[in-house]
């Protein structure tokens, strides 16, 4: 069953729920408020933000992936299934909220791929559960 719309006065019909492609860029993103409100609560949050948005790190990134720019494999994944990877992120071996003197050294930076950086990343926030 289609449903309509969300955007008030639209009349397109989708196939699941939610905004047409000409409104998407409308809908609601119920983080954006909820990351600037922790961010301003936690100075080192605050500082990781800022860090990320230096022309510096742009320029550390853009050249950590040009020096390696295939997934460096962390969980050996690639390695098993005989694939190779185009690394798009850089990660923080030691992060940037407990160690932001080491944003900008290679050593600890891993060029990874989407997949690797989303299972490091959530790696990283079980790690830090009380």
């Amino acid at each position: 069953m289609k449903s309509p719309c969300k955007y008030p006065g639209c009349r397109a019909l989708l196939e699941s729920s939610g905004y047409c492609p000409d409104h998407q860029s409308s809908a609601p993103n119920p983080h954006k408020n909820y990351d600037t409100h922790v961010r301003a609560k936690d100075p080192a949050l605050a500082e990781a933000h800022r860090i990320r948005r230096t022309a510096r790190w742009v320029r550390v990134r853009n050249l950590k992936l040009s020096d390696n720019p295939l997934c460096e494999d962390p969980f050996e994944d690639h390695a098993r299934r005989n694939t190779t990877e185009t690394a798009a992120q850089v990660h923080h071996i030691k992060g940037l909220i407990t160690n932001p003197e080491l944003a900008f050294h290679f050593d600890n930076l891993l060029s990874v791929c989407t997949g690797c950086h989303a299972r490091l990343e959530a790696q990283v926030r079980k790690d830090a559960r009380p």
